[in-house]
């Protein structure tokens, strides 16, 4: 664990960090929530299982909203390609925490902002209604504390505040997966959401099989409303698709069949490679 809420490490993009020939996205959002986790923990004095609040219930870090823009296709990041990543924290409140990273090398960069909250379970049989929660936070914890919500907050209250998009193009529904979709301690993951999606994406009839070879994510924005129950239906929808040069924008969300409720709000933007 670092004595400080500032992480920096080194990677050599091989196999595990690859898919279809480029840079893995669902190896990134599960390594950028492993980061933010340990400037989390480093902040507060605890490792995650000891995460508690005044109460001594146990808390989780719930990812509320992330931000990821690349320079390049996630696909133009190459075998063996040596990269960075750097990332620091800080706080609003004692409630809401926001990571900043950036991923990559001297020619290609990746910039993320993330923002999580604290949550607790009501009940240990389901995963609708999680309470909010707040950490102990040591009187030395080097997590800055911010005075102003940042933009990436206003966005999040914005979105969740529109009701949902009204249009319809295409949808399907999707069966949970528990072993690549729940994590440790039973939720639906977070870095599940956009693998999810474009698994859903990709059985529009609309998208050509070769799309997931021709097309490379260049940024997405993922707010998160909900979780869902291992036995949870996924209701996946498309709502817009703007097409630009060479540049395909589409507006999504997901949504819990069992109660209708959206969890998820995602705008991704994809790139011929």
């Amino acid at each position: 664990m670092n004595n400080d809420a500032y992480v920096k490490r080194h990677y050599n993009i091989n196999m595990p960090q690859m898919a279809l020939g480029g840079l893995s996205e669902a190896w990134l959002f599960r390594e950028l929530g492993d980061i933010h986790w340990e400037m989390l923990s480093a902040g507060l004095g605890a490792p995650s299982s000891k995460l508690l609040d005044a109460n001594g219930d146990r808390l989780y870090a719930t990812f509320t909203c992330i931000k990821m823009i690349s320079s390049v296709p996630l696909l133009q990041f190459c075998e063996n390609d040596e990269i960075t990543v750097e990332g620091n924290i800080s706080r609003f409140g004692a409630g809401v925490y926001f990571g900043n990273l950036i991923f990559g090398n001297s020619s290609q960069q990746i910039e993320v902002q993330l923002m999580t909250s604290f949550t607790k379970r009501s009940s240990e049989n389901s995963n609708h209604s999680l309470l909010k929660g707040q950490p102990i936070i040591p009187a030395a914890s080097p997590i800055p504390e911010i005075k102003k919500l940042p933009d990436l907050a206003m966005d999040y209250r914005r979105i969740r505040g529109a009701g949902g998009e009204k249009s319809i193009l295409f949808e399907c529904l999707y069966d949970i997966q528990p072993y690549h979709d729940i994590n440790g301690v039973g939720l639906l993951y977070f870095a599940a959401y956009p693998i999810i999606n474009d698994l859903c994406e990709m059985r529009n009839k609309d998208i050509p099989p070769s799309w997931c070879m021709e097309m490379s994510t260049v940024s997405r924005d993922i707010y998160y409303f909900g979780n869902c129950d291992i036995s949870d239906k996924i209701l996946y929808r498309l709502h817009e698709e703007k097409k630009n040069d060479k540049v395909t924008t589409l507006v999504s969300s997901l949504a819990r069949v069992s109660d209708g409720m959206v969890i998820a709000h995602i705008t991704t933007s994809k790139t011929t490679c």
